[in-house]
């Protein structure tokens, strides 16, 4: 037992030495990515996709450029990882009448990754799941469906003002598995998936 003590400590001496204390602090346990409650907001467009987009019999029928938005609240739990609640809007125009409009209302958790890559420009990694609800509307009705699945996944790039604020773009997948919502008011479902890209940029506060 004691040579085994011994050689355990001659190998970690020797890790010791062979291992540069910068590559040590390479994901530094300070800064806006560690233990760090953030607040953003982002604004931008849809593109839609797939049967969303499409113009057949019982598809979506949308057409691109939707106005949305979107408010995250995250916290950094461990060196460049976060964890964080999200809640989003999207209006999208029929493609033949632009009276028509469906409405999409997401609340969802989320999972996002910031690599260390340089002090000013940051890319990041981000996946979230959680639950949307769809609404038709036109200039006298409204039909809301229940919520149902959600799942999103893009990257996007963080331009760091301060220590405390930063710019922020990002681009994400959306995709809501609504084609079996059912909707009340019309005793009806959706009869298609939401299957679109947001186009956003925004605003993040980090506290304290």
């Amino acid at each position: 037992m004691k040579r085994i003590t011994i050689i355990m400590g001659l190998v970690g001496a020797v890790l010791a030495l062979a291992v540069p204390a910068s590559a040590l602090r390479r994901v530094p346990r300070t800064g806006p990515y560690f233990n760090r409650l953030v607040v953003s907001g982002y604004a931008g467009s849809g593109l839609t996709v797939g049967e969303f987009a499409s113009s057949r019999p019982g598809d979506g029928n949308h057409k691109s450029g939707a106005v949305g938005y979107a408010v995250d609240v995250e916290m950094f739990f461990v060196p460049g990882v976060s964890i964080g609640a999200t809640m989003a809007g999207h209006t999208f125009e029929d493609r033949s009448d632009p009276s028509l409009e469906t409405n999409l209302t997401t609340f969802a958790g989320f999972l996002r990754y910031v690599a260390y890559t340089g002090d000013v420009v940051r890319p990041f990694l981000r996946i979230g799941l959680g639950g949307q609800r769809v609404q038709f509307q036109d200039r006298v009705n409204r039909f809301r469906s229940d919520f149902a699945t959600y799942v999103q996944g893009g990257a996007g790039v963080i331009f760091r003002v301060s220590n405390s604020f930063s710019l922020d773009g990002q681009a994400l997948y959306n995709y809501g598995f609504t084609e079996n919502a059912y909707v009340p008011d019309a005793d009806a479902i959706v009869g298609f998936d939401t299957k679109y890209w947001t186009l956003s940029g925004g605003v993040s506060l980090y506290f304290p």
